[in-house]
């Protein structure tokens, strides 16, 4: 529901364009033209900054002149019920629940005061709509929300159908810390850069004034934390192309099952992992891409490799002698085209502490999806885009 101002606003524009000297339509509202306005007091209220409950108040419009012109029409029919293909029980089980919170909201319950409250109002849920809580009411709520989370984190339709909503953003960083240790995989933070911007005024006395540690306590509504936890996780990205690197040559052999390198050792090839193996050539490609916020280093090899390019190492080998250490045309011609990548961190890159992130999946990138990265000496902060592809636990 919008501020009483806004429809005063426009009663006023319409008279203006549409009295044309008319007594007529010169004294109705929105010069006689009808207006469907639909709404509940009792849910939605016109929002006041640093507004007091009168000043929320005043803003609704039955405080506005133009209420006397309205009809209050009341809908009564649960029209989702009549859609449905609920069973009775569950129908039952529904419409009971909405008229508990029509009588909440209609001051049928009994209510009751605590301390010094001018007037009651707290009032006693039934017990069939609470969650039993011992030590952490956290992990109560996510463990019957998100049951069997680790063996579905991975499953859209199963995130798609959960969510926690939580009026404050602290919480969410709480509930989302407790998802994330419920997801197996290895927990890997970054942490953003902060600094007072040199080109503003008295730029070196605010960084006396304001130290690195308070910069990296602030936290901004749409801008990620200055710690970001993520466990193996895997982002979507739309980037250019702006170079491809094979310093030790752009494929190797390997064992189709194993992205280890063979050795070759006493006439044979060996995988340090499943000792001796048939060598398969493996492609294996350094990219850089940049976007909007900056440059990030991506790895391709094998399979992704093959699709990136669209042609396999035995295809370029008839294409250009096949040296390691010269990219064929194919390779090259990579470099100015713009693709949207599937990215994550290894677990092996994780371990080294390593910021190279590995290609999952390409496509041609469909512009109105994006997810963006920007990169800084030892350390990663994130920027994501509202329209990324990547489920979110929690909805605020």
């Amino acid at each position: 529901m919008i501020h009483r101002f806004c429809f005063e606003a426009l009663n006023k524009s319409l008279q203006d364009l549409l009295t044309d000297n008319c007594l007529e339509t010169e004294n109705k509202a929105f010069s006689g033209k009808i207006m469907l306005l639909g709404g509940d007091f009792r849910q939605i209220l016109p929002i006041v900054e640093v507004g007091t409950r009168s000043d929320i108040v005043n803003a609704s419009i039955n405080q506005s002149l133009l209420w006397k012109f309205c009809c209050i029409y009341k809908l009564k029919t649960n029209m989702r019920l009549l859609r449905s293909n609920f069973d009775k029980h569950t129908i039952f089980e529904i419409s009971s629940c909405a008229q508990w919170l029509l009588d909440i909201e209609n001051g049928n319950i009994p209510a009751s005061n605590y301390g010094d409250e001018d007037e009651p109002c707290w009032i006693q849920i039934p017990d069939d709509l609470l969650l039993p809580s011992i030590e952490n009411p956290i992990e109560t709520i996510v463990s019957v929300v998100y049951n069997q989370l680790q063996e579905k984190f991975a499953d859209l339709d199963y995130l798609k159908q959960r969510s926690i909503i939580t009026p404050y953003n602290e919480n969410v960083d709480l509930i989302n810390s407790n998802v994330l240790n419920l997801i197996p995989g290895i927990l890997k933070s970054y942490f953003s850069i902060n600094q007072i911007s040199k080109s503003a005024d008295h730029s070196m006395e605010h960084e006396v004034l304001y130290l690195v540690e308070f910069l990296n306590s602030l936290n901004f509504l749409g801008i990620p934390n200055h710690q970001l936890d993520l466990k193996n996780t895997k982002f979507q990205l739309t980037a250019n192309i702006i170079d491809v690197q094979a310093p030790n040559g752009w494929y190797y052999n390997a064992y189709n099952q194993c992205a280890a390198g063979l050795r070759f050792c006493a006439d044979k090839f060996w995988c340090p992992v499943h000792d001796e193996k048939t060598p398969v050539l493996t492609m294996i490609l350094g990219l850089t891409v940049e976007d909007l916020t900056g440059k990030i280093q991506l790895l391709a090899f094998g399979q992704q490799a093959e699709k990136l390019i669209g042609a396999t190492v035995g295809e370029l080998a008839i294409i250009k002698t096949i040296d390691k250490m010269v990219l064929p045309p194919p390779i090259k011609a990579l470099i100015n085209t713009r693709k949207t990548f599937k990215v994550g961190l290894t677990g092996k890159a994780i371990e080294v502490g390593l910021t190279i992130f590995k290609i999952f999946d390409s496509t041609n990138p469909i512009e109105s999806s994006t997810r963006t990265f920007k990169m800084h000496k030892g350390t990663t902060s994130v920027n994501e885009q509202p329209t990324c592809s990547q489920p979110s636990l929690l909805t605020i």
